[in-house]
């Protein structure tokens, strides 16, 4: 028996996600979710992957029940369905074991969850305790603005560089991103976030901690507490960290993480009359029924932060 199991004349499970159908981060998600399949199949004696039944697969999924929460579950499920469809289209096995197994019923109201308000994100951008921002500040609002009011995922964010920054003939600054097709678009920045952009620039000119060279990555990790940016572009367990600390500093508790930004965007933007094609086109999203989710009603909670005379601020 091989240490790793393979199925004969075929590609290791986690390169068969490498489709330009698949966006990187569900690729990510679905190969660790194929490699974690994987190693359950070595430790329940089979000898290969494509000896995998029906029955194989329920029993992974009933185990993986008692430790993660639904929607992680079908994620599984799902990368496990997509795996097999690879091996029947390479003619590795014959059917595909996955389809007639049922996933976890999720709730139909688990999209109603808290979802951040502009006033919630002005609140974070712009708290009273730093009324002497530092480079770092301008970073961090910069990059919730990003979030907000472009939808731009957090991996993407953070892999922009100056070279993706640009200004139109009126002034106005203009963000290139990439788009489901491996193409690129430049999207323009409305007035707060053109504004949060400008003096970040302007932040990092005063500073010195831009050297010219247009190269650099737009969102630099910090040095320790100095205030200052390195030369590495920030991770997404840094932004994770900063949007913890950021939460901290206004007393918040909610779980909130980096999507959560993207998410109350594109919630905001639905719900105030915005077009459904032009905002899946934006989000990146394939299906108008994944960009549909974000227009259901929030639940009826009251704001993370008491302060709401942000929320005045320009709209997209």
């Amino acid at each position: 028996m091989n240490d790793k199991i393979q199925p004969p004349d075929s590609d290791s499970p986690t390169e068969l996600f490498r489709t330009p159908a698949v966006n990187p981060n569900t690729r990510r998600a679905y190969s660790r979710a194929a490699q974690k399949f994987e190693a359950w199949c070595r430790g329940a004696g089979l000898s290969a992957l494509c000896d995998a039944g029906r029955s194989d697969v329920a029993s992974y999924l009933e185990e993986l029940k008692v430790r993660l929460a639904p929607s992680s579950v079908a994620l599984h499920l799902a990368a496990i369905r997509m795996l097999f469809d690879e091996l029947v289209m390479n003619g590795v096995v014959q059917t595909n074991p996955a389809r007639e197994v049922r996933g976890p019923t999720l709730s139909a109201d688990r999209r109603a969850r808290r979802v951040l308000t502009l006033g919630d994100v002005w609140g974070l951008v712009e708290p009273k305790e730093f009324e002497s921002p530092s480079l770092v500040d301008f970073r961090d609002r910069l990059l919730i603005c990003v979030m907000f009011y472009a939808f731009v995922r957090v991996s993407v964010a953070l892999e922009l560089r100056l070279t993706d920054v640009c200004f139109d003939n009126e002034g106005w600054h203009l963000i290139r991103l990439p788009d489901r097709h491996g193409h690129s678009r430049w999207v323009p920045c409305p007035g707060d976030l053109n504004d949060c952009l400008q003096r970040y620039l302007r932040a990092l000119l005063d500073s010195g901690e831009w050297a010219g060279d247009r190269e650099q990555f737009l969102f630099r990790s910090a040095r320790g507490r100095s205030g200052t940016l390195s030369n590495r572009p920030m991770s997404q367990s840094d932004a994770w960290r900063m949007i913890q600390r950021r939460l901290r500093a206004v007393g918040i508790q909610a779980q909130i993480n980096n999507e959560s930004f993207r998410a109350a965007g594109i919630s905001r933007d639905l719900r105030n009359g915005g077009d459904m094609e032009l905002v899946r086109e934006l989000a990146g999203h394939k299906s108008r029924r994944t960009t549909a989710r974000y227009a259901q009603p929030a639940l009826a909670q009251p704001p993370l932060i008491a302060d709401q005379s942000s929320a005045t601020r320009g709209a997209i």
